[in-house]
């Protein structure tokens, strides 16, 4: 029996993101027993792939609606940038309170994640007054990393670099205080190559010092962030870290609402395995299986197994191989490496025991 109140949630994709949407979508639905309003941002999609997430939505009855965001883009004017490399549907998240009026607060989402709690409680949180709650970049890795646009764009370095993947958003403030146009004046004189999140960039220049409500990590965890964790904080400098974010709770795989595959060689759909170097060994992307476990109930299951395949035993025409035969022996070698480990086999079907079960309830 699903409560009454409905929960608008914004998410954007073009045709190649929207498997991964759709994966989001569904771990979700079935993690959470509210109303979900999903407005999808069109950012390329084609008319089947929208077929195809109407007869998911039949399913698993939630509310649907696809935005043209060109219609709106008129109400944030672009800056100037003098490297010209910026492009507007990168900030059609800005538009978001224009799109639908009549809502005062929405959530919005990046694509590459996956729920693994209730949303309704990113959704009970309190703002307290504030714009917009988000998530700090806790990218432990290397803290100096996380203030690398301190000193080259200027940001203050008491700011907590905020992270757009989970926003919760006031919509009602939002258009009060105009922050499309606040946003807008703000030059662009960084390399716009180098922060391609420049969207994110400038919206953290508006809201520094720490003028947004600051959100558990919970809801935006990024996978170096389950590593710290996982693989024991192996940190020489982990005091540091946590002395200046404040953390003090310790997170465990269950703890989760949603995981984030934030960085291109932990996507989940590219690679099993990541190199983690304060330990020196590679190890399994924290939540691959989980994320496999929702893909399988998608209709775009079969075709990402097949690309994911490819992507572990193929591509060898990049590595530099100057002849067929160096080609074909290199492609042997790694086509048994594919076999010995048995990657779909062992880590597509959701061979978690948390979700073991689950798989038989609602298997497609």
């Amino acid at each position: 029996m699903k409560t009454t109140e409905s929960i608008p949630v914004f998410l954007s994709a073009d045709n190649n993101y929207a498997p991964y949407m759709v994966t989001l979508m569904i771990s979700i639905m079935e993690n959470t027993e509210s109303k979900i309003n999903f407005y999808i941002i069109d950012a390329g999609l084609s008319n089947l792939t929208k077929q195809i997430i109407k007869n998911i939505q039949k399913k698993y009855n939630f509310s649907l609606e696809f935005i043209d965001a060109e219609k709106y883009r008129h109400y944030f004017p672009m800056p100037a940038s003098p490297s010209g490399h910026i492009t507007r549907a990168s900030s059609d998240r800005f538009l978001i309170p224009y799109m639908k009026p009549e809502l005062d607060r929405a959530i919005v989402l990046d694509v590459d994640m996956i729920a693994m709690g209730d949303i309704k409680t990113l959704w009970d949180t309190d703002l307290e007054g504030k714009l917009l709650g988000a998530v700090p970049v806790y990218c432990f890795m290397d803290i100096n990393s996380i203030y690398e646009a301190v000193r080259e764009v200027g940001l203050n370095p008491s700011h907590y670099y905020l992270n757009m993947g989970t926003v919760v958003l006031d919509c009602k403030q939002w258009r009060e205080k105009n922050m499309c146009e606040q946003i807008s004046k703000i030059k662009i004189n960084f390399d716009t190559q180098k922060y391609h999140n420049w969207d994110e960039l400038l919206l953290n220049l508006t809201l520094e010092v720490n003028n947004y409500k600051i959100i558990d990590p919970k809801f935006n965890m990024a996978v170096s962030h389950i590593s710290y964790y996982q693989q024991g904080k192996p940190y020489a400098h982990m005091k540091v870290i946590e002395e200046h974010f404040k953390l003090t709770k310790e997170y465990k795989l269950n703890d989760f609402i949603f995981i984030h595959f934030a960085m291109p060689h932990v996507k989940p759909w590219r690679n099993r395995m990541y190199y983690y170097s304060p330990i020196g060994r590679w190890i399994e992307i924290p939540g691959f299986k989980e994320f496999w476990y929702y893909m399988q109930k998608t209709p775009f299951f079969e075709s990402e197994k097949i690309s994911f395949q490819d992507m572990q035993v193929g591509g060898l025409y990049d590595l530099g191989y100057t002849n067929s035969k160096e080609q074909s022996l290199a492609y042997a070698n790694r086509l048994r490496k594919y076999e010995k480990y048995k990657l779909l086999t062992k880590l597509t079907m959701g061979l978690v025991p948390k979700f073991k079960k689950l798989r038989n309830k609602y298997a497609v």
